[in-house]
């Protein structure tokens, strides 16, 4: 019973960490290295507007209370529409579909479309948020394309996403507007038909040149 117990608890430390679908495959085999390419996902970089000059009228407490209410509520939004959160850094918010093996089954028998839906719920409801929420607003880049994605480390580990996708993304939200979800020819092709996009237009990204970009 109390093993049992153990279990149970060391089952909820992980939950809190890394995405439920990998805590069977580490406990089940803690010595053994996860690494795994997935040809198709879509991955969601948010961003703060303004974080940093917010940041410097903030006490340390008021400044962490901030950041941890936002993200759980990011959080809440992307356990609704089952979005794998992937991580958080500074003032910027990492989540994603296609990852978990729910979701590539889905993608293999119905194609991708119905995850990148998902995604872009969770994008349109953080663009609609009032602006007393995030302060001056997000701004949101989407990429599609294959990862490798993998557990990093053992003390205090981490699920990392590494590729060419991971950078696009982050560039698109980099280069994004205050208030808008950017994206690429890539993503366009599997946008759902409840969702229209508008083209911006050609902007320059870093190590990719001029990229022809849309708006949700």
């Amino acid at each position: 019973l109390e093993r049992r117990k153990m279990c149970s608890k060391m089952f909820t430390v992980f939950n809190s960490i890394l995405p439920p679908f990998l805590v069977k495959r580490i406990l089940r085999n803690p010595s053994h290295a996860i690494g795994d390419r997935v040809e198709r996902v879509s991955i969601l970089f948010i961003l703060l507007c303004d974080f940093e000059r917010y940041s410097m009228t903030m006490t340390p407490v008021k400044l962490f209370r901030f950041l941890n209410d936002t993200f759980i509520e990011i959080d809440v939004i992307c356990a609704t529409h089952g979005v794998t959160k992937i991580e958080t850094v500074g003032e910027e918010y990492v989540c994603g579909v296609g990852v978990s093996p729910t979701d590539q089954d889905e993608d293999h028998l119905t194609g991708h479309t119905g995850c990148l839906s998902r995604l872009l719920l969770v994008a349109w409801e953080l663009k609609n948020l009032p602006r007393t929420t995030f302060n001056s607003g997000v701004k949101m880049g989407i990429h599609t394309g294959p990862v490798v994605a993998g557990v990093v480390g053992k003390r205090l580990p981490r699920f990392r996403l590494f590729g060419d996708t991971m950078n696009t993304a982050a560039r698109m939200m980099q280069k994004g507007l205050p208030g808008e979800v950017q994206f690429g020819d890539e993503t366009l092709k599997y946008l759902p038909t409840w969702a229209s996009a508008k083209p911006r237009g050609y902007v320059a990204m870093k190590g990719k040149g001029n990229v022809m970009t849309h708006l949700l």
